[in-house]
């Protein structure tokens, strides 16, 4: 049992906890590239909007903590690559160290509503 939700939902929002990539057991995969495990993550966060009936056009902010700041490119590219028309607000953050040894963790806010397209 984990001491923290997936993911909670207040009003029209959704806050969804920080992923982490995982391996088709269900455990912590941190032999992927930085690249992949943004992918695997942002999949994630995705399978939550689709799971509430949103897609991932209404994931409208994340957070990335990363290990490695030289790193950030990798990231840039990931998002870029998954996000090809709307991409949410984003801040990332350098950290020392993240559970299981990845080396990024993203969290995300999901709007419940209709976001309307940037002009």
């Amino acid at each position: 049992m984990k001491p923290f939700s997936s993911y909670r939902i207040l009003g029209d929002s959704v806050h969804v906890s920080g992923q982490l990539p995982m391996n088709s057991k269900g455990e912590v995969d941190n032999t992927l590239s930085v690249y992949e495990q943004v992918i695997a993550e942002l999949r994630q966060i995705e399978a939550v909007a689709t799971e509430l009936s949103v897609g991932k056009n209404q994931i409208i902010k994340t957070n990335v903590f990363i290990t490695d700041l030289e790193k950030l490119s990798e990231v840039n590219n990931a998002y870029l690559d998954f996000f090809p028309e709307i991409r949410p607000a984003r801040s990332a953050f350098g950290v020392t160290s993240l559970v299981g040894n990845v080396a990024v963790e993203i969290d995300a806010i999901i709007d419940l509503k209709k976001v309307k397209e940037e002009s």
